[in-house]
């Protein structure tokens, strides 16, 4: 027993020593694994790919979208599920001891939709802007296979839905109002970028309450959000007049912007009468949205009340008199600004 035991100073001094090291080990790991908030995940900000390639975490040069025949030899799929829905499945894979999301069709009839998700990610994978780094990176697809299967990066920490337990469970000390309305920003952000595009806005209609809402975003590693399913954003044609249409069952709660609910009290729902509408009724979302987010923080409420002004505007009941998305945006940043709060050094968010 006495091998065991330290009975002089230096051998204390040891012991100190010892244990001060092994805090310092397991520090380290905490705060690698995942690597939440870490520099080691900002590749795609340190490096820019052409249009066609991607990067992931550890590799040191970008590689053109994965064809089906590379998809077929070389992606590995495992059994672990990351998330399922009606249109697809996904599933953990690996391609050369790099994790990817594989997403797999589960019915043909939604084939439509996983087509659309994967134009999208093409579109937006093409944008030269910083900008694309709040879009799921697309590594790969394949639809000649008898399943088709779209290859995309994998973030562990999940869809952002989860964000209360991911933080609360896993890293407390970044539970913080002040991270949480960073979330915010970030989903107003990403608003932003879908209704400026070149091309025209595109409206989030996969979304019929916050949760929902969030199911289609990601939580990454260095703390943002990243849009991650994009098979449902159609395009809003403003010069030819042509708006959207969320669907084409009746929408019903207060979650959905006014001009979805059926206007007509006298009459059944007929989709063929549902009138359309635009990307503002993104902006009607966006407090319920933050305030998800937001959760039951201390502080909270106060935060609430520098946002009510702007939150008011985007629940006016004329679609018109609702701000832009840049708009909501530059207030949150001078509401942060005002606060004394900062965006943290990590997370490099590449705010428009």
């Amino acid at each position: 027993m006495d091998n065991f035991s330290f009975h002089n100073t230096g051998s204390r001094f040891a012991l100190i020593i010892l244990l001060l090291g092994m805090t310092i080990f397991f520090k380290g790991l905490w705060v690698n694994v995942p690597g939440f908030l870490s520099n080691n995940v900002q590749h795609r900000s340190q490096l820019s790919c052409n249009a066609g390639s991607f990067i992931l975490k550890g590799m040191k040069s970008c590689h053109p979208w994965l064809s089906c025949l590379e998809i077929e030899k070389e992606v590995w799929v495992t059994e672990r599920y990351l998330g399922s829905g009606a249109e697809k499945i996904v599933k953990e894979g690996y391609w050369q001891d790099h994790p990817v999301a594989v997403n797999i069709l589960r019915h043909e009839d939604f084939f439509h939709d996983f087509q659309h998700n994967l134009n999208m990610l093409k579109l937006f994978s093409n944008e030269s802007s910083p900008q694309v780094n709040k879009i799921v990176q697309l590594v790969g697809w394949c639809f000649h296979q008898q399943t088709p299967v779209i290859i995309t990066e994998l973030h562990p920490l999940g869809a952002a839905n989860n964000i209360h337990a991911v933080l609360k469970e896993n890293f407390p000390s970044f539970d913080t109002l002040e991270f949480r309305f960073g979330l915010c920003i970030d989903f107003v952000n990403i608003l932003h970028i879908l209704h400026s595009h070149p091309d025209g806005p595109r409206v989030m209609c996969d979304a019929n309450d916050p949760d929902k809402a969030l199911s289609q975003f990601l939580l990454s590693e260095n703390g943002s959000l990243i849009l991650n399913d994009m098979d449902a954003l159609p395009l809003v044609n403003k010069s030819s007049g042509e708006l959207v249409k969320c669907g084409h069952r009746e929408l019903h709660g207060d979650y959905v912007a006014p001009e979805q609910l059926w206007p007509y009290d006298t009459k059944m729902y007929d989709d063929g009468e549902m009138p359309h509408y635009d990307e503002k009724v993104d902006i009607w979302k966006i407090p319920d949205v933050c305030n998800f987010l937001l959760g039951d923080m201390t502080g909270a409420s106060k935060l609430q009340l520098h946002l009510f002004g702007i939150h008011s505007e985007c629940k006016k009941e004329d679609p018109q008199l609702r701000p832009s998305a840049r708009m909501v945006l530059n207030y949150y940043k001078t509401v942060r600004l005002r606060l004394g709060w900062n965006i943290f050094s990590p997370r490099s968010r590449d705010e428009g």
